[in-house]
């Protein structure tokens, strides 16, 4: 091979990795954790206190009184974030709280169309969960009370 066509077939598998990269934000030693407390429902939202996500991605709240033993129940928020760390992240409820329930806390990777998260029955391999060392990174709290409600 000349040193022509190598640095061609060079050239041409760099511009492929570039257009195979996902288009997303990492941020780099960034090891993936949240931190979460029992808390109130407040006007529609919860608090989760602090969120390390090393790529651009989404904490999702799931209802685990409604999974009845199986997985984490169904999705009752959401929130996008930037890779980075964050503090203090208020995620709005798409469905009412009561107090007593479990809610759990999930981080997912942003892999489908950018800010919107699809995980789902129709789209199983999109927006997968974070995982660190072969688990999915995840934190459970409970509402300990409601205060007000989203709507008033």
């Amino acid at each position: 091979m000349t040193p022509r066509h190598s640095n061609r077939t060079l050239m041409g598998l760099l511009t492929v990795a570039a257009l195979t990269l996902p288009n997303t934000a990492t941020a780099d030693g960034v090891t993936p954790s949240l931190s979460v407390q029992d808390q109130s429902e407040s006007f529609g939202h919860v608090t989760v206190r602090n969120i390390d996500i090393p790529e651009d991605g989404f904490v999702i709240i799931h209802d685990a009184s409604a999974s009845h033993g199986s997985g984490h129940g169904p999705v009752v928020g959401r929130a996008f974030l930037q890779a980075g760390h964050h503090a203090r992240v208020s995620v709005g409820l798409s469905d009412s709280v009561q107090q007593g329930e479990q809610l759990t806390a999930m981080l997912h990777r942003d892999t489908g169309d950018r800010y919107s998260f699809e995980r789902g029955s129709d789209h199983p391999r999109l927006d997968p969960p974070v995982m660190l060392k072969g688990h999915q990174v995840t934190r459970s709290f409970t509402v300990t009370d409601v205060l007000g409600s989203a709507s008033g």
